[in-house]
């Protein structure tokens, strides 16, 4: 039987009774639609621009699942188009076909608005049945996809059965293209990628001035490429090649680029209705046989704004998957679907915090304990080993990694008796006693003690958190450096980023920005506000996050502070900034 006869014959089967569902833990409401749906799937979050449902049986890194990518218009293409640029030429990684590359040449549609090339291939122990394709929606959008089952092993108990994944996969399909029988269509809701453009095969990050950022490496992590695209504006044309050439700079990678003492060539190229600057480097100053290129330009929007666009592109190897990344940004741009996404994901953190939770007058205050130094890479890491926060009624936690308000002990502590306690102050001791029976203590020595602020509290200086893992951490050649700061100044302004470094034989090579960040001190700020134990960080694009803040009462009588507290995490003032 054909593979395509295959999935058809399970079509009237898919509303079989599924087994029951395992848990998620944490469930998203996408993934506890998932399961509702189809009784035994989950749903991870976005990773690379796709989004994965598994059985529950299997975690994240299932085989046996399928992946939906971000939802993006028609913009005067056909579906087979759309599957070309995402999925032609993707390597299976066969162990036995010749040649292993994707190709849409033969896409056949399973049913209606759902166009699919199937391929039977090995890797290792196992036999695979993959499906690359697109759905076209009812609203006529497309919804990219791959799945991926396992043929049936009498030799493997433990597995998915092979009829089980392709009726659940079915279900799913129909479930998020709004087509089906009405137990199914219109079902599941894909949710918005995190960043406004999204590209598969990418990890998208979303900047603090709305600037959406793509990185993707090798396994090694040795060798990266990045895309970064700008929110639209009004740049004046006369200003358009200055401003082409500014952003060209932030694509570099000033590690492997080795800073200022480098300089790429620049050479205009494309068209004058549509100029693109490439910069090379010398290939004298790489170990690899071709050096990195830079390429930057504009998108322009119907109504006359520009989006600046670029990518820095690790060599010629990696070329298409820059330009297909570039090629699918100027789609989401133009077609307004980047800015749609852009618009839901600020309007998301416009809510209020909940009124339900614990209010600043319950709380008698927040102790830390066992603040560790530890020296990494020329780098300082500072952080607490325990927070605990301490309730006037007697009670504790040790929940400070999220704004007060959002915790309910009456709902949280039934579900988590592990965090939650009994204190009792003993002289200059404060003696716990957890749910669970057992005892701890924290010795009280005038330092020791956190507490909120005031409106008219300000926070000058930068503040930034290191944190560290594997060999390196310990005197060894490999390991991570993770790091994250804030900068904050007198006007209740204030500029963030976040990084990530990894280590490989001694050597640290930047993996770009990561969750929300991007502004430097001398950029675009926001704003924060202090209102008892909870900051309010109002981001340059609009964005709104309200984090848990503390300070140590022993510092609130000076200008300066050596540590604060941010959603659990305590951030070291580094004079040398």
């Amino acid at each position: 039987m054909r593979l395509r006869d295959y999935f058809w014959a399970f079509i009237p089967l898919f509303f079989a009774t599924a087994p029951a569902a395992t848990a998620d833990d944490p469930p998203t409401p996408f993934s506890q639609a998932v399961t509702a749906l189809t009784g035994d799937w989950e749903a991870e979050d976005w990773r690379e621009g796709g989004l994965k449902l598994h059985p529950s049986i299997y975690t994240w890194q299932s085989d046996v699942h399928i992946t939906f990518y971000a939802e993006e218009p028609a913009a005067g293409r056909d579906a087979l188009s759309v599957a070309k640029l995402y999925f032609e030429g993707y390597d299976l990684g066969d162990d036995t076909l010749d040649p292993t590359l994707v190709s849409m040449r033969g896409a056949k549609e399973l049913a209606p608005g759902i166009l699919m090339v199937s391929y039977n291939w090995n890797y290792a122990y196992d036999d695979n049945v993959s499906q690359f394709g697109v759905i076209t929606t009812k609203a006529g959008s497309f919804i990219p996809f791959r799945t991926n089952c396992e043929r049936d092993d009498p030799d493997r108990q433990d597995e998915y059965r092979l009829e089980l994944c392709i009726k659940k996969i079915i279900t799913l399909m129909l479930a998020v293209q709004g087509a089906g029988t009405p137990e199914v269509s219109g079902k599941l809701q894909l949710p918005l990628p995190p960043s406004p453009v999204s590209i598969p095969g990418w990890t998208m990050s979303y900047m603090s001035d709305g600037t959406s950022v793509a990185s993707s490496s090798n396994s090694f992590g040795t060798t990266r490429g990045s895309i970064m695209i700008s929110s639209p504006r009004n740049i004046p044309e006369e200003q358009l090649p200055q401003a082409i050439m500014q952003f060209s700079e932030g694509l570099r990678d000033d590690v492997q680029d080795e800073g200022e003492s480098v300089r790429p060539t620049a050479k205009w190229v494309g068209t004058t209705a549509d100029p693109w600057l490439r910069r090379e480097f010398p290939h004298d100053t790489y170990d690899q046989d071709d050096p990195p290129i830079i390429m930057a330009g504009s998108i322009r929007l119907p109504d006359g704004r520009i989006a600046l666009a670029g990518t820095r592109c690790p060599n010629k190897n990696w070329l298409k998957s820059c330009s297909d990344g570039i090629e699918q940004a100027k789609l989401q741009v133009k077609s307004g679907i980047a800015e749609f996404r852009q618009k839901a994901i600020v309007a998301a953190t416009l809510r209020p915090l909940p009124t339900d939770g614990i209010r600043d007058a319950q709380i008698a205050g927040i102790y830390t304990r066992g603040r560790n130094s530890v020296g990494y890479g020329g780098y300082m890491t500072g952080y607490t080993i325990d927070n605990f926060l301490l309730l006037k009624d007697g009670s504790f936690c040790d929940c400070v990694e999220a704004p007060f308000a959002f915790i309910n002990p009456a709902r949280d502590r039934p579900k988590n008796p592990g965090e939650w306690g009994k204190w009792s102050r003993q002289g200059n001791k404060i003696a716990l006693r957890w749910d669970g029976g057992e005892t701890d203590m924290i010795e009280v020595d005038g330092k020791n003690l956190m507490v909120g602020g005031t409106a008219a509290t300000r926070i000058n200086g930068y503040f930034r958190h290191v944190s560290g893992g594997g060999n390196q951490a310990f005197g060894g050649a490999s390991g991570y450096l993770n790091q994250s700061s804030y900068t904050f100044f007198a006007d209740g302004t204030f500029a963030t980023d976040s990084s990530s470094s990894f280590m490989m034989g001694g050597g640290t090579m930047a993996d770009g920005p990561d969750v929300v960040g991007g502004s430097s001190s001398g950029g675009t700020r926001g704003r924060y506000e202090i209102d008892g134990y909870t900051m309010t960080l109002t981001y340059p694009d609009g964005r709104v996050s309200h984090v848990a803040f503390a300070q140590y009462a022993h510092e609130m009588s000076g200008s300066k502070r050596d540590w604060i507290m941010i959603n659990g995490t305590l951030y070291f003032h580094d004079d040398d900034e």
